[in-house]
């Protein structure tokens, strides 16, 4: 190979190696001021996933989350209505402290829950800072959206997005959205709570007085401190199987 053919191939190389070839972050952009608290989104969201579902004009407004209800509609003041369901954290809490990794968070944007994995130890209960997972007590396995996953990656939006019959959610790319929040003149939430997540609210009123979860912008302090406890916990098991073999060891000797 000619001096010149390297430097073109090193070139070439250095070119290729600085692409970013990762998938777009996916985000849900979802205004508040054009919801009509229709639930079109829940009983698309059970359709979707088969989840025992009533007759729509029985879906009840400010319904709690379930193991069989992902999604739901609130409605805190007369005429305002807003979508709830897990908002899928860039940095998802549930998915650091879950010890058997059933919790996965794709490169898309989804947090995904694999029930087959789960062994209902509710850690992912206990750490989300948005209250989101539901236990089934008959199945010993906790549940929650998945955002649509399998679509997203057949390049669909997710069910909830597909039916909304007045546009007031957007699905596309997470920085875009971002972009189209910050510049709305409205409210926002999502774009920094815990981090960032994947759902991005805009409100007319702030959203605290909506009863969204008043959060803080990084990972809880009780998560940060379960990821210390838990290796320094596998560690004093260990140093105490040594101690109790050590002792067995010199009480053999001895006798």
């Amino acid at each position: 190979m000619s001096r010149r053919e390297f430097l073109r191939l090193l070139g070439t190389t250095a070119l290729v190696s600085s692409l970013d070839f990762s998938p777009p972050e996916y985000a849900v952009l979802a205004d508040t001021t054009k919801c009509v608290g229709c639930r079109r989104c829940v009983a698309a969201c059970k359709l979707e996933n088969d989840l025992p579902l009533a007759k729509p004009e029985f879906i009840a407004l400010n319904e709690e989350l379930s193991p069989f209800t992902w999604t739901i509609v609130r409605s805190p003041e007369p005429d305002v209505f807003y979508k709830w369901q897990c908002l899928h954290c860039l940095d998802p809490s549930c998915a650091r402290i879950c010890p058997v990794e059933a919790i996965t968070k794709l490169e898309e944007g989804p947090v995904v829950l694999d029930p087959e994995l789960c062994i209902g130890c509710k850690y992912c209960i206990a750490a989300c800072p948005f209250g989101i997972p539901r236990y089934n007590w008959a199945t010993g396995k906790t549940y929650k959206c998945h955002f649509c996953y399998h679509r997203i990656a057949q390049g669909l939006e997710p069910a909830c997005v597909h039916w909304c019959p007045v546009k007031a959610l957007k699905f596309g790319h997470r920085d875009e959205l971002v972009d189209m929040a910050e510049t709305s003149g409205l409210y926002t939430y999502g774009i920094e709570e815990v981090g960032g997540t994947s759902w991005i609210y805009l409100t007319e009123l702030p959203p605290k007085a909506l009863g969204f979860p008043d959060v803080p912008l990084g990972l809880p302090l009780h998560v940060r401190l379960k990821e210390w406890i838990r290796p320094l916990t596998g560690l004093a098991i260990v140093a105490a199987l040594g101690a109790a073999c050590l002792q067995a060891i010199l009480t053999r000797r001895k006798g």
